[in-house]
């Protein structure tokens, strides 16, 4: 097996992990956006007196749950990104020190 190849299937299996890590980040997210969201609906029952106020508190609840889930999501692209970066600039500078020698 050539090293190009070998080189080219571990690429190919770090992108797949990360992939697959980024999936389980995304529904583990989900998942809590939900429970909260079923956590706080017999509170905001249980404390409004009228449907109109508790749709308000449940609609204004329910908006902030999905603004912290794009928070979520927002903080875990970013941090891929990090990564990337990161990576790429261990690879120039590597590149570089091996043209220096």
């Amino acid at each position: 097996m050539s090293i190009l190849k070998k080189i080219k299937d571990k690429c190919v299996t770090l992108y797949q992990k990360s992939k697959n890590r980024a999936e389980i980040a995304k529904e583990r997210t989900i998942q809590y956006v939900l429970v909260a969201v079923a956590a706080m609906l017999p509170f905001s029952a249980a404390h409004a007196n009228d449907a109109a106020g508790t749709l308000t508190q449940l609609g204004t609840q329910i908006a902030g749950l999905i603004a912290l889930f794009a928070g979520v999501v927002t903080a875990i692209g970013m941090a891929a990104i990090s990564v990337i970066v990161l990576i790429q600039g261990f690879r120039m500078a590597f590149g570089m020190t091996k043209l220096v020698k």
